[in-house]
């Protein structure tokens, strides 16, 4: 069974081409007052649609980050990435693609 925080960043990273909505962004940004526990739900879940192939999903997923870095509790979500940042967010995987382009050049 889905936990709240896991619906709330499904709702606030849905592919259509608008901002996420502040009910999904409020619940969320209570899990950076409910401690790491409720931080890493939150980037369990935005760890799989930052790798979802719409981009509108990737980029709301992005947001959601600045939001919990910008108006959640001091440093919560600054200190659970730092922890293992090439793990958090998976975006070390991206460097790939870069790569790519490199060896077309």
């Amino acid at each position: 069974m889905s936990s709240s925080f896991e619906k709330s960043v499904k709702g606030g990273t849905k592919v259509k081409l608008a901002p996420p909505k502040s009910k999904y962004v409020e619940h969320i940004l209570l899990a950076t007052q409910s401690g790491e526990a409720g931080v890493a739900e939150v980037f369990r879940t935005l760890t799989h649609r930052l790798r979802d192939s719409t981009w509108t999903v990737a980029f709301k997923s992005l947001i959601i980050v600045h939001l919990m870095i910008k108006e959640g509790a001091p440093d919560v979500t600054l200190s659970y990435l730092s922890a293992a940042p090439t793990h958090r967010l998976a975006i070390n995987s991206f460097t790939d693609v870069q790569t790519q382009g490199h060896n077309i050049r």
